[in-house]
């Protein structure tokens, strides 16, 4: 009979400290277990011929949770290979212009504005409606983002044109349609009205309370902000549609962060909220707004998520996903379909003007307005794709690599200079040290809050 063995993707950590209690983690079973340094020992020599009793109440656990198992699992093939791009889902930016003058704007919205052109939109979901029929998708979505502000009244008439295209041509296919949209939220209350009939889930971007979203996200010259988003929550509350709010931890709020939650449960009933700490980019360089420290950051989180338990509130941060490993970050490695102003193809919002620094990585097309079509670069397509986290060497030893997925391709590759070095990213530690606490409160009992 065969010995059992050891996962080979097993990692362990310190419960605290004092380094009495250890941490078991299998991340790609979604198992973890609490053992003492004698376990570890037993464990670290399972292949070894000395006598162990695989009977044992605490082996057939360990069995169970496959943190051990009976044979060698299958090794993933590392190899590049030419993987289709053919996507159902589509984004696109309608403009760089913008009404905000948000001081950390990735894009500098509202500088050069540029507006898409209604030929090119709908090209694109022609494409998109080609591709439904050559993969038998039964769902497809239209999505809308900035660039600038994709929901800006001056823009709405393209909107709506590409909404109402949209679901005739899904509708005409018997494919279920999904519209949704990040938004500001500074609109005026007919946009709101047709906004929330056709729409089936709004993102907003809210700071916090006035004091903080005024200061991070003022007007086009610098008037107040947040009672015309205040405005849009309040009316959304009211017609019932779904939607989410998303929020910039800056240097400056970043202390704030529990009183920022708990004023987000007294003005909505929604039952997520995102922290996203900021990520020193595009007008940060004249406003010289900082990014948080990742430990100050860490320990208001986590603090956070104490008021998040009370709140029955779920705290959302992108760069740990305990309950959904996965070896890619997001669809930037080779799956997005955004269309600029620009009538390009970018598979990063971050990276969505022809003079951005990523742009020869994440500019993977363009429409050809001579030939009606879109043209894209299967070389910068598969280079994206094999952008997986076990290509990333950086990453190899770490427990969280599974949850950030190697983190947001766009700061690595502003860190580094590529996508596949990891090894500069200051998200790093505050996606260890927020991923290892989940686990911990997860074996404590504590795993309502996601």
């Amino acid at each position: 009979m065969q010995r059992p063995i050891l996962n080979p993707e097993l990692f362990v950590f310190p419960v605290d400290s004092k380094e009495d209690k250890l941490v078991l983690y299998a991340p790609l079973e979604g198992s973890a277990a609490e053992i003492n340094p004698d376990m570890l020992f037993l464990l670290q020599n399972l292949n070894q011929d000395q006598e162990i009793d695989f009977e044992n109440p605490i082996f057939k656990r360990l069995k169970d949770s496959k943190i051990i198992l009976d044979s060698q699992p299958d090794s993933e093939d590392k190899k590049e290979s030419k993987l289709d791009y053919c996507p159902t889902h589509l984004t696109i930016l309608p403009t760089f212009n913008c009404n905000l003058r948000c001081v950390y704007c990735y894009s500098n919205g509202g500088e050069k504005p540029i507006t898409l052109d209604l030929e090119i939109a709908r090209k694109a979901i022609d494409l998109l409606t080609y591709n439904i029929s050559k993969t038998n998708s039964k769902k497809a979505s239209l999505g809308f983002h900035g660039g600038g502000e994709p929901l800006l009244e001056e823009n709405l008439d393209l909107v709506k044109r590409c909404v109402e295209y949209f679901r005739s041509q899904m509708e005409d296919k018997g494919i279920e349609s999904r519209v949704v949209a990040a938004t500001n939220g500074v609109m005026e209350e007919d946009s709101l009205e047709w906004i929330s009939s056709n729409f089936d889930f709004i993102n907003i971007s809210l700071d916090g309370p006035a004091p903080i979203q005024d200061a991070q996200r003022p007007q086009k010259g610098g008037k107040p902000s947040f009672p015309y988003v205040m405005n849009t929550i309040n009316f959304f509350e009211e017609k019932g549609l779904d939607y989410g709010i998303r929020s910039t931890i800056t240097a400056e709020s970043v202390t704030q962060m529990p009183e920022i939650l708990s004023f987000f449960s007294e003005i909505t009933k929604i039952k997520s909220i995102q922290f996203e700490p900021l990520y020193e980019c595009g007008r940060c360089k004249t406003t010289k707004v900082r990014a948080p420290d990742p430990k100050i950051f860490i320990d208001y989180f986590l603090r956070s998520i104490e008021v998040a338990k009370e709140k029955q509130i779920k705290l959302l941060y992108s760069g740990s996903k305990v309950s959904t490993p996965s070896q890619n970050f997001c669809g930037a490695s080779g799956n997005n379909f955004f269309l600029t102003p620009q009538g390009n193809v970018t598979t990063c919002l971050e990276v969505s003007r022809e003079e951005d620094f990523g742009a020869k990585v994440f500019l993977i097309g363009k429409y050809d307005s001579d030939n009606k079509e879109f043209i894209f670069d299967d070389q910068k397509i598969n280079h994206l794709k094999n952008r997986r986290v076990s290509n990333l060497s950086h990453c190899s030893d770490c427990f969280a690599k599974y949850s950030c997925s190697g983190d947001c391709l766009s700061k690595c590759y502003l860190s580094s200079g590529s996508i596949y070095d990891t090894s500069n990213n200051p998200r790093c530690e505050i996606n260890r040290q927020l991923h290892k606490a989940q686990i911990i409160n997860t074996l404590k009992g504590g795993n309502k809050n996601g």
